[in-house]
């Protein structure tokens, strides 16, 4: 049925009464057209035929369109499909276009999956916490240099600015993906400004390691305080001591051969052990018959995941403050550095693989010099 729809007419034309809906097509748009249900419900359609098929479309209900903002929409598909664009596919291709929890589950698959065990799960609760509930229904071709830098500011003004540093090199790497896979051609999460950080230079004193040893040869959990005995005579990162089986050491040799699997760097790391690590070793072997070196109390197929309540207890036992697990690394390489030992063998004995990690501790090269220079002077004695 033809006619001329006008903003009176959209409102008065009958409905159908023996049958479930009725469209009035419009004399000045061919195609255009007002459906109208025998519920009375109005809405503006378009029928036409794009690529050889006929699509009858919809446009919007007449509560939110205007007759002439309809119409001129209309226009617009007519004009799609001059050029060979089927609106419907496109419609159907916007729906299901990749959004960024889509590209997520790429990451994880050819990306995450090649990462060590503890960085997985960081990256893991990144996304869990920070960038899925933000940006994960966006889809990957709209995201924004925008929405990016909305992103790092909430978490920045949470008070977690190394966070939201660490947070927008994961979602820049995860959108590196989107390019290589051709869901986007650039990246809108390169070129922001990190948030700068205070550099922590935190090591035991000799006063705190006596404390602390104390604490530990006194509390009645020995296993997590073999943990914290081996990261201070190797100065492992905690994932790389919690996760250790027993066929990484030759104890005979007094050797950690760390896998690329568990080493930040993805690359196998031969650490020689001191004969105070060896027998430590020796001494937490005769206590299980678990292939890890510290398995769970639960289940020894699994191995510990943390010790941060323990660390916690302990550090309020030998009154110790400001001083992370972590920190143990940097008082191993700082003893290192105070017994005289040049920065590439530290580095070596730390697993970095550039020169300017282990040139943070340069600095603690202050003691021996000045102790160099104390001894010169006596010679020269004036």
């Amino acid at each position: 049925m033809r006619t001329i729809l006008t903003a009176r007419s959209i409102l008065t034309l009958p409905a159908p009464t023996d049958r479930g809906c009725l469209i009035y097509f419009d004399q000045k748009l061919p195609g255009f057209g007002l459906k109208v249900t025998k519920a009375d419900h109005r809405t503006y359609v378009l029928r036409r035929r794009f690529n050889g098929t006929d699509r009858t479309l919809k446009i919007g209900d007449i509560s939110h369109w205007t007759i002439d903002m309809a119409r001129e929409h209309a226009r617009e598909l007519v004009v799609k499909g001059d050029k060979g664009i089927d609106p419907q596919i496109e419609r159907y291709d916007e729906r299901n276009a990749p959004r960024i929890m889509d590209l997520w589950e790429h990451y994880q698959r050819e990306v995450l999956s090649t990462k060590a065990e503890r960085a997985q799960t960081d990256q893991q609760i990144m996304y869990r916490k920070d960038i899925g509930p933000m940006l994960g229904n966006i889809r990957v071709k709209d995201i924004e240099h925008a929405d990016c830098m909305k992103l790092h500011r909430r978490i920045t003004e949470s008070g977690r600015k190394a966070r939201a540093n660490r947070v927008l090199e994961v979602l820049r790497s995860t959108l590196n993906l989107a390019v290589r896979l051709k869901m986007r051609p650039d990246n809108p999460a390169i070129g922001f400004t990190k948030n700068q950080l205070q550099p922590r230079h935190r090591y035991l004193d000799d006063e705190e390691l006596q404390r602390l040893k104390f604490a530990l040869d006194n509390t009645w959990n020995q296993k997590s305080a073999d943990a914290i005995r081996l990261l201070l005579l190797t100065g492992a990162r905690r994932g790389e001591v919690l996760s250790a089986t027993w066929d990484q050491f030759d104890l005979v040799q007094g050797v950690w051969v760390k896998p690329s699997s568990h080493t930040k760097q993805r690359r196998e790391h031969r650490v020689p052990l001191s004969s105070t690590a060896v027998a430590l070793l020796q001494k937490i072997r005769l206590k299980t018959n678990s292939r890890y070196v510290f398995p769970q109390d639960g289940d020894p197929e699994l191995h510990m995941t943390d010790i941060k309540k323990f660390w916690t207890s302990t550090l309020r036992a030998s009154k110790i403050q400001g001083l992370r697990i972590h920190d143990l690394r940097h008082s191993y390489a700082s003893i290192l550095v105070s017994a005289g030992l040049s920065l590439p063998i530290i580095g070596a004995l730390l697993g970095h693989t550039q020169v300017q990690t282990t040139l943070r501790y340069a600095h603690l090269h202050d003691a021996p010099l000045r102790d160099a220079t104390h001894k010169a002077a006596q010679i020269i004695n004036f």
